[in-house]
């Protein structure tokens, strides 16, 4: 199964668990929406090996997370220190709009050198650069910025970068998600694989598309 050849390995980190993988030999995750959830995540039993604090500008991230992502993340990363277990953050483009109301979330976030600001204090970001990916020159640029911007405060900050499935209900092909990884995998340390359904998170998502991420894991083996 070429999913288990891929991510059974202790490099990867899988958000929730399922049966069907409970053998694997991974880092398993949670993903939480506020810094009240990282607090119980890190302290729930069993423990997550690693948390990915995703505040967005949706009613589950509080108000005064979304007005000050950095300082929210700085916090998230001192409760992750404290229990010992490791930390991606990924506050998403949309908190742009909400700091910066009239700018374009992907301007925003480069030219108020967000991924500078939030790499002074993370060991590890994730720019959710999912938006753009059906635009391989587009996604390509903007990671490539916001990479150059985060490595020069702190270049020893491991830079993840947010790949889907059906971002937002979007149409996308798993060879334009392929180009996207060709383009930018010798900038990024490695990417968030999202498969997202409709529901509370994403009403707009739609029905999940696994096939297409299997369709592009083959294309990588390949």
């Amino acid at each position: 199964m070429i999913a288990r050849s891929t991510f059974d390995n202790p490099t990867t980190v899988i958000l929730g668990t399922s049966p069907a993988i409970d053998t694997w030999n991974f880092n398993r995750g949670a993903s939480v929406k506020s810094l009240p959830q990282m607090e119980a995540a890190t302290t729930a039993t069993p423990r997550a090996e690693t948390v990915l604090y995703d505040p967005e500008a949706w009613p589950f991230t509080p108000t005064s997370e979304q007005l000050d992502p950095v300082g929210a993340s700085r916090t998230a990363q001192e409760i992750a220190t404290s229990a010992h277990t490791s930390l991606i953050a990924a506050p998403a483009l949309d908190l742009m709009k909400v700091l910066y109301p009239g700018m374009a979330a992907t301007t925003a976030y480069i030219s108020k050198d967000m991924p500078g600001q939030l790499a002074r204090y993370l060991s590890a970001l994730d720019i959710q650069a999912q938006s753009l990916e059906a635009s391989p020159a587009s996604y390509a640029r903007f990671v490539r910025a916001a990479v150059a911007e985060a490595r020069a405060i702190n270049p020893s900050v491991r830079i993840y970068a947010g790949l889907s499935t059906n971002p937002d209900g979007k149409t996308v092909t798993s060879q334009e998600l392929y180009q996207d990884i060709q383009a930018t995998s010798a900038d990024v340390y490695g990417y968030w694989l999202n498969v997202p359904s409709g529901g509370t998170y994403c009403p707009s998502c739609g029905t999940p598309k696994p096939e297409i991420a299997i369709d592009l894991l083959s294309e990588l083996r390949n």
